[in-house]
């Protein structure tokens, strides 16, 4: 039986979505939503943990690795997170937490070679325009929609060094040429951005499959599915399905994504 070392590292954390349009990343407006100021995106904390991961399981765990990754509770910019992984016991998977100062546990994930994940349909979406103007974040709008636009992503190649030390991440892998997950992950939030008129909202839970190893120079075709809508405590939910492709290439699936936020909050009294 495989066991895995128990790993724990400290970063720091960093708002890199300012700029988004997304009010959640935005001191004032999260303030006015009665969060302590701007929340860190969680799929930057998820990318803080996949060192972790990489650490554990190698760097073969980019070409065919998986987490589950929660989203429990804000994490807010230059808190000192503590990332903690520990063999689960099973043989084949680590999990994985985040704590804030406070020791509170702000996000919770399993990584694992050979995870069994939420199954996803048989067939990826297929190729459509990114629509003009966007659509309204109705789930009566998300139910006709079944298939998002197509978004085409390709990584700033002189903006290298400064992501990975955003990330505050130094392994090798990156250094020759392995696009980061994270940026990777990152694109399942931009084709909702990029299709969905919305206002505040916040990704809730993710499960990631890594296919292959894209390098940063492949450009990402991100393509994007309605798999479930649903209410829960007053907010609207979406699960899509999100596959990510090395230059428009059905046979270079790069990664496949569950991915679940919260599109419209429950309203306050």
């Amino acid at each position: 039986m495989q066991n895995y070392p128990d790993i724990s590292r400290r970063v720091i954390a960093h708002n890199d979505a300012m700029d988004s349009g997304n009010p959640m990343h935005d001191d004032a407006a999260a303030k006015a939503m009665n969060f302590k100021g701007a929340l860190v995106p969680g799929i930057t904390v998820f990318g803080y943990m996949t060192h972790n991961l990489i650490t554990a399981f190698g760097t073969e765990w980019l070409d065919r690795g998986s987490m589950q990754v929660r989203f429990r509770r804000p994490v807010y910019a230059n808190e000192t997170l503590t990332i903690d992984s520990r063999d689960s016991g099973d043989g084949h998977s680590v999990n994985i937490d985040t704590r804030n100062p406070d020791g509170e546990v702000c996000v919770t994930g399993r990584g694992s070679m050979s995870l069994d994940l939420t199954p996803l349909p048989k067939e990826i979406a297929t190729y459509r325009d990114l629509p003009d103007p966007l659509w309204p974040a109705t789930r009566e709008k998300f139910s006709q929609v079944q298939n998002l636009g197509t978004l085409r992503a390709e990584f700033p190649l002189n903006e290298s060094d400064g992501f990975l030390t955003a990330m505050q991440d130094d392994l090798d892998v990156y250094s020759d040429g392995a696009m980061h997950p994270a940026w990777l992950l990152r694109q399942a939030n931009i084709v909702v951005d990029r299709n969905f008129d919305l206002g505040p909202w916040i990704h809730v839970e993710s499960e990631v499959q890594n296919h292959s190893r894209a390098k940063n120079t492949d450009r990402i075709e991100v393509r994007a599915q309605v798999v479930e809508l649903f209410e829960r405590k007053g907010h609207e939910y979406f699960d899509l399905d999100v596959a990510l492709l090395a230059n428009g290439d059905n046979d270079r699936l790069v990664m496949r994504v569950l991915h679940r936020a919260i599109y419209k909050m429950a309203e306050t009294a």
